[in-house]
């Protein structure tokens, strides 16, 4: 058997095989990109939403000078004698020498030691931050018996029983809808790095949202968005808007970048419950990719002056009858809160007794401007995501 050599012909010389290489790590390279830009390389900590169990106290293996109340909502804030006894803090002279304090600015509070849970109301705000929103309130003793806290002043209404006109049974409200899911590095340092959805083309994401109390009026939608991809196309970008069905927007912009994605949002197109907002990426503009985060989705509308669980948040110009119904009972808190550090409770309103509950009557003759209230029963404040013991300024 005679031997047979096989000869094998090197079709591609060296060169073409390191590019032919070069372009396979490169394709790997870009693939394993859009793999991180989907995932955000981080996720955003925990604990960002208040419980509504009420707060989670921690106990303290000694007394001490403050607690830090923390909250992740605005609203009106309770937080029982036991609660802050429970953390540490010693009440033996009620709330004589006591201040509360944010991020180093003095806060006004009311310490109720009447009735049968005595302790402390305050106006509390979510941190405006894009690293979170929970806020930290520091109630703190001083070793100074003369030392004392901002004071609280109340105001006196106009009783709104019988107006000389019709009273305001409205108000112009927002809801805000964000997640912060995924971390961006690549947006500007002044802005938010935490979105909520990337949107890759063709696609789409659905929002659902309600709109507690609406009037029955137009509303405004206001949508954030981060274009996180380029090309040569120009625009490379395109978000369609579709509400209830119903198409409320159409818009292209170029290169990445912020776009806020602004509509008005018809009757016809809105529910008191159960809205669906499409936010959908066609991916017909020839670029190769078109990715989009959402960030976060706004929308304006009337709503009713309702309580809602007994309690309601709602904004108006001075001046005018206003009447806000749906309370559990009479017992009602109104405070004025457009300085958030200097509320002021409110007195003199009428209480009426209606089907649906109370009504709450006033007209704010004594001042102008537009005005910032909160109104809740007293088992209706809001309670901190948690109290905990301070040791020092830790």
């Amino acid at each position: 058997m005679s031997d047979r050599r096989i000869s094998i012909v090197d079709r591609f010389p060296k060169a073409a095989r390191r590019w032919s290489r070069l372009a396979v790590l490169l394709s790997l390279l870009a693939v394993l990109g859009l793999a991180l830009a989907s995932c955000g390389g981080k996720e955003r900590p925990q604990g960002d939403a208040a419980s509504g169990t009420g707060p989670l106290v921690t106990a303290a293996s000694q007394p001490v000078d403050a607690v830090k109340i923390l909250v992740a909502q605005a609203g009106l804030y309770q937080v029982s004698a036991e609660q802050l006894q429970t953390a540490g803090l010693d009440l033996s002279n009620g709330a004589g020498a006591m201040s509360l304090t944010v991020a180093g600015e003095p806060v006004a509070f009311a310490w109720d030691a009447e009735g049968t849970a005595p302790g402390l109301t305050f106006y509390g705000q979510p941190r405006q931050s894009r690293y979170g929103r929970q806020n930290v309130y520091w109630l703190s003793r001083s070793q100074e018996e003369t030392s004392q806290g901002l004071a609280l002043s109340g105001r006196l209404l106009t009783p709104a029983d019988e107006p000389s006109e019709p009273a305001v049974n409205s108000f112009q409200d927002t809801v805000r809808l964000e997640q912060s899911v995924q971390y961006l590095s690549q947006t500007p340092e002044d802005t938010d790095h935490w979105l909520w959805q990337p949107i890759y083309a063709p696609g789409a994401y659905t929002v659902t949202f309600d709109l507690p109390g609406w009037a029955g009026g137009d509303g405004a939608l206001n949508v954030s968005l981060w274009g996180n991809t380029q090309d040569f196309k120009n625009p490379d970008h395109h978000v369609v808007l579709r509400l209830n069905g119903q198409q409320v927007a159409d818009s292209s912009w170029d290169d990445k970048g912020w776009r806020t994605v602004s509509a008005d949002a018809p009757a016809s197109a809105l529910k008191a419950a159960g809205n669906e907002l499409v936010v959908e990426l066609p991916g017909d503009t020839g670029a190769v990719v078109d990715v989009a985060y959402l960030d976060y989705v706004e929308i304006a509308y009337p709503r009713q002056l309702l309580a809602d669980a007994g309690a309601i948040r709602f904004s108006l110009p001075a001046g005018q009858p206003v009447a806000v119904s749906g309370f559990p009972s009479d017992q009602v808190l109104l405070w004025d809160v457009t300085e958030p550090a200097r509320p002021q409770p409110l007195s003199g309103f009428a209480v009426t007794k209606q089907d649906n509950g109370y009504r709450v009557s006033f007209q704010d003759a004594g001042v102008t401007g537009q005005r910032d209230y909160v109104a809740a029963a007293p088992e209706a404040r809001s309670a901190p995501v948690a109290i905990r013991p301070a040791a020092g300024r830790d």
